[in-house]
């Protein structure tokens, strides 16, 4: 069978098999590290066979290949033959074998393109991969180490015992590591697996046998290759975690290193417990400074891996400890996830850094007070929660037209704050939409305090911020003084400690004074609002009618919800004060808030109308069929597209106590308040104050309830207008409302031009997706690395709840029972709430959200706003103890 095959190898048995053929089957120009790749990856390819070490072996080929899973052959085998491509590779020959060949068919890698080949060989189990780079890294170190295979440890595990406890003498502790022939291949790491026993002491045989059997066990079946790997146990670890090259998801060039510098452990990030940070480092970045020692020593051993190893896809878990002077390589495997055929190519990330970088460009030239840039997802509107941090072109470009071009601007004028007309409030940096804070920060200044006094507040709240970033989802909160409330008295010590004038704050006070009084007078004058919206109401289903209501909702609907959620917040404002000055407690604000008549309780009040026979369906259904998901997103499902899904939950009897509406604090505490109001200067009797802050709540959600009525017809209409002439809900959405529709009344027409610019857009937004950006951005460093910031959340009400979670993920899954999980939740996503559900979470969302108000009214736990770390935490895991009191979400 082989004979007529070129003998071009010599024989030698297993045990030698380091030292031939290096001349003979490698070309000499082969880089060393190269030759010596073949020739251990070859003896370790044989030694799987579970033949003994006098075998005698010839390579006929310098190829890297891979044996599968082979049974050890039989006692009686003459020798096993590996072919590769219907071509002899090697024979290993059994000395005292006499029966037929044993014959073995692998993929020959070198006959493939070349790509990566060298990486697929020397990438093998944990422990051979390891054990090739000893003495390798110029950068990093490698531990001692034992390998031992199944064989071994069933036939001779008295003496493995034996020489752990002599090879490991010196050594306090031990580890024993899975090194399974299934876990890190080519194509899947296996990660977590498979168990690891760390801190045996070597000396202890029964401990030492007990770890490396449950270490055995964890791999449920053997295999011919599976191992386990001894190392001395690192016990001064300064940090430990994990770098990748590539983003993991898409393979975005970035590198990731998320690690514990606080615990003393190595294997909190690869559980995924313990507090861990989170950087990204662009590939491309040259040396950065202002990042821990640990992100900088991480980055250049995955560089010097990446180019030993020939390959930039690599996950790589390191620690740095004392007892080794610096960083030690724990393991390294190829990194899963998408092939490169399935993700962006890395010029698509220079295309988004370098609009990313003309995005900034123009926030830093923005006639702004401050300097700078800072930027923030979830500031002031909120995109991140109401269209998304990367949405797509015609939910931002309705987001821009309807609100933060310009009418976000005119109400604070209106109100009594800073002009900032002609200052976009939104900017898109690489498809992100971020909030200009420092535009954000000037509009909240009142228009009575001079410039001089108006430039050092915003540069004191832009430096606050840049100390507390995590504080960015509150900045009307925490961060800048918009309006008078309770906590004032305080305020004015800070400003007065940060070295304002006792005259500046004054000044400050009276301006804010001022604002706050417009803002009391805002639920009176928006009173006709309702009346001039009924009159644009219409049946008909054309393009004339969305234009109108379109016209409507910029010129009045969100105008009035501009004005009516800066009454609502200072409404909230005063409610949260209340507690801080005594005045009130939480139990009692927990209790006013279920009390409110929103547009939320009415949605549970009438279906429980229609469950108990009061209400028609038909009545209901038409009420609420407009409501969607994604207020903005005309590829969302109306709820009356389908109300089985998103109403009928809310027809089901329940029970449900009877609310009587209470003041926002005891009774008792009236006079109280009345007094506090006038050390503030504010004319206003305590009584006039609890109907303010019940009204101008109810306000804010009726009004944006109403104008979402006119934005979704208008989507629908625009839907079908376009659907009917071929363009998809899925292209529209690539396309910004001003491809569509310049008022007055020009709408376009050429179906291939849309679609070529939908097209064209489409793969501009992919080209973004490459860029990495936090959510928290305070300049273009950023777009070198950042540190992805933990939030701080926005807990509701007191309550406590260990339940299982289910993440909404798009798709109208039945929640019962279950605390809901959720990137971020408009008003559209109210349908939830037709569930009993036990609580509430999202990655996105304010304090003064609708989400947040919404789970206060109908008292639902929830954590509002939990950011990306612990938001990305909590969907993998399947329950979690939500307990607002204690101010805590953990994963369980």
């Amino acid at each position: 069978m082989t004979s007529a095959l070129p003998q071009l190898g010599r024989s030698a048995t297993l045990s030698e098999f380091r030292l031939v053929w290096a001349d003979d089957l490698i070309p000499p120009a082969t880089h060393p590290r190269r030759r010596a790749a073949v020739l251990e990856h070859a003896r370790d390819q044989f030694s799987r066979l579970g033949l003994p070490p006098s075998a005698s072996v010839t390579l006929y080929r310098h190829a890297f290949f891979r044996l599968p899973h082979p049974t050890p052959p039989a006692d009686d085998a003459a020798c096993v033959e590996v072919f590769g491509n219907g071509m002899l590779l090697a024979r290993v020959v059994c000395a005292e074998g006499t029966g037929c060949p044993v014959r073995i068919d692998v993929t020959d890698w070198t006959d493939d393109d070349g790509r990566d080949t060298r990486a697929r060989f020397l990438l093998g189990t944990k422990a051979q991969t390891l054990g090739r780079l000893v003495d390798k890294l110029t950068g990093g170190h490698t531990l001692p180490q034992l390998t031992v295979t199944d064989v071994r440890w069933r036939w001779a595990k008295t003496e493995v015992l034996e020489e752990i406890a002599t090879q490991f003498a010196g050594v306090p502790l031990i580890v024993v590591r899975s090194s399974a022939a299934s876990e890190d291949t080519w194509l899947e790491s296996k990660a977590g697996a498979y168990e690891s026993v760390i801190g045996i002491d070597p000396r202890d045989r029964e401990a030492v046998e007990a770890a490396c059997t449950q270490v055995w066990s964890s791999y449920l079946q053997t295999r011919p290759g599976d191992e386990i790997l001894i190392q001395p146990a690192l016990t001064s670890v300064q940090a430990a975690g994990v770098i990748t090259t590539r983003e993991p998801l898409t393979k975005a060039p970035y590198y990731v290193i998320e690690c514990d510098d606080s615990s003393g452990r190595t294997d909190t990030v690869t559980q995924g417990s313990g507090n861990s940070r989170t950087f990204y480092v662009a590939r491309d970045a040259p040396a950065v400074t202002g990042m821990p020692a640990w992100v900088t020593a991480a980055t250049s051993l995955a560089r010097e891996l990446e180019e030993l190893i020939g390959c930039d896809e690599l996950d790589i878990e390191f620690a740095l400890t004392a007892e080794y002077d610096g960083i030690v390589l724990l393991q390294v495997r190829r990194l899963g996830g998408r092939s490169p055929q399935e993700t962006m190519p890395d010029t698509s990330y220079a295309i988004g850094v370098h609009t990313a970088k003309r995005g900034m460009a123009g926030v830093r030239a923005a006639p702004t007070l401050g300097a700078g840039v800072q930027l923030s997802g979830m500031s002031d509107w909120n995109p991140a929660e109401m269209i998304g941090f990367r949405p797509k072109p015609l939910a931002r470009s309705l987001y821009e037209y309807l609100i933060t071009d310009e009418v976000w601007a005119q109400s604070r004028h209106r109100l009594g704050y800073r002009d900032l007309r002609g200052v976009p409030l939104m900017v898109d940096v690489a498809g992100y939409a971020f909030v200009d804070v420092r535009a954000c920060l000037s509009s909240f200044i009142p228009a009575t305090v001079d410039d001089g006094l108006a430039q050092r507040l915003v540069r004191h709240y832009t430096d606050t911020l840049r100390r507390a970033p995590h504080l960015h989802d509150k900045i009307e909160f925490d961060i800048a003084a918009t309006c008078l409330d309770f906590r004032w008295p305080e305020n004015a010590t800070g400003l007065g400690a940060a070295g304002f004038t006792a005259d500046q704050v004054e000044a400050l006070r009276r301006g804010l004074l001022s604002v706050t009084t417009r803002a009391l007078g805002v639920p009176q004058q928006a009173a006709t609002y309702f009346e001039r919206s009924a009159r644009i109401d219409s049946d008909a289903a054309d393009l004339a009618t969305a234009e109108r209501k379109l016209a409507f909702i910029r010129c009045d609907g969100t105008p009035t919800f501009a004005d009516a959620a800066r009454a609502g917040f200072v409404a909230m404002s005063f409610v949260r004060t209340l507690v801080d000055v005594g005045l009130s407690t939480s139990d009692h604000l927990d209790a006013f808030m279920t009390s409110l008549h929103t547009v939320s309780n009415e949605l549970v009040s009438e279906g429980q109308q229609v469950a108990a026979g009061q209400l028609p369906w038909s009545t209901f259904l038409s009420r609420y069929r407009h409501l969607r998901p994604g207020t903005y997103d005309i590829e969302s499902p109306t709820y009356g597209s389908d109300p089985d899904s998103f109403l009928a939950h809310f027809a089901q009897p329940r029970p449900r106590a009877a609310v009587t509406r209470i003041l926002p604090w005891p009774t008792a505490s009236t006079s109280q308040v009345s007094d506090a109001l006038r050390s503030l200067g504010v004319d206003l009797p305590a009584a006039d104050l609890a109907r303010f802050i019940s009204d101008a709540i109810e306000l804010r959600e009726r009004v944006k309830f109403d104008f979402t009525r006119h934005l979704s017809d208008a989507l629908e209409t625009i839907a079908r207008h376009y659907q009917a002439r071929g363009i998809s809900r899925a292209e529209l959405a690539y396309l910004r409302i001003g491809d569509l529709w310049m008022p007055p009344g020009d709408w376009a027409g050429d179906v291939g031009q849309l679609r070529a610019v939908a097209a064209s857009r489409r793969r501009a937004f992919e080209h973004s997706a490459h860029v990495r950006l936090p959510e928290y951005c305070d300049g273009p460093d950023r777009l070198r690395w950042f540190e992805v910031a933990a939030a701080a959340p926005n807990f509701i009400g007191h309550g406590r709840v260990r339940a299982p979670i289910t993440v909404i993920d798009g798709r109208v899954t039945d929640p019962s029972g279950s605390v809901v999980v959720i990137e971020a939740a408009d008003p559209g996503h109210d349908w939830i709430f037709g569930y009993p559900i036990a609580g509430l979470v999202t990655r996105y969302g304010g304090a003064n959200s609708h989400m947040a108000i919404r789970a206060a009214e109908l008292s639902v736990p929830a954590a509002i706003g939990v950011g990306e770390k612990l938001f990305h935490r909590i969907v993998r895991e399947k329950a979690i103890d939500l307990d607002c009191g204690a101010r805590r979400v953990m994963p369980l």
